[in-house]
């Protein structure tokens, strides 16, 4: 699916079918990273626990690795 990408970009989250999110959470744990839009700025979307999705943040973000990021978690 990401085609050698390290992260997949999402347009518009309503039109993502059932067999797409199963793709994204395969990607996700691939540590590929999710990019969204939200009301006011993009947001990316990985699996904290992966130490490979972490490192594709700093990497897009071009962000020093000595920088902490926020992080917002969803408990289920």
């Amino acid at each position: 699916m990401n085609n050698g990408k390290k992260y997949l970009k999402i347009d518009n989250i309503s039109d993502i079918s059932d067999d797409k999110w199963t793709e994204l959470a395969s990607e996700l744990k691939k540590g590929s990273l999710i990019i969204y839009p939200t009301d006011t700025v993009y947001g990316l979307a990985s699996i904290v626990t992966n130490e490979q999705s972490i490192n594709n943040i700093y990497l897009a973000k071009s962000r020093s690795f000595t920088s902490p990021l926020i992080a917002l978690f969803k408990f289920c």
